[in-house]
């Protein structure tokens, strides 16, 4: 049995299935956040890779290599922003509910 809370006070819904708290902000769940951040650095690092490769064998410049670099640094800071926001939604959540220690 799913049972949801929604409350207009606050910008996340939680749905409670089992054991499994399932916690969703109003503009997007917070695990669709994290699958997508993780998509975006496993496809950042292996570009990143590649330019390595490239570069190395003379086929690219070092501003290329740059530019993978940033894109990959870029993709770790949307992931480590994705896992703080889905903390920053049960802390809330906890909150609202009384249920934090």
């Amino acid at each position: 049995m799913i049972y949801r809370v929604h409350n207009p006070l606050i910008p996340f819904s939680v749905a409670v299935l089992g054991t499994s708290v399932l916690i969703s902000r109003k503009e997007g769940e917070p695990q669709e956040w994290m699958a997508s951040a993780e998509a975006v650095l496993k496809t950042a690092r292996r570009g990143f890779e590649i330019a390595e490769v490239t570069a190395y064998n003379g086929l690219a410049t070092q501003l290329q290599l740059k530019d993978a670099g940033v894109g990959y640094d870029q993709a770790m800071l949307n992931h480590y922003a994705a896992i703080y926001d889905y903390l920053d939604a049960c802390i809330d959540w906890e909150l609202a509910t009384g249920i934090s220690n």
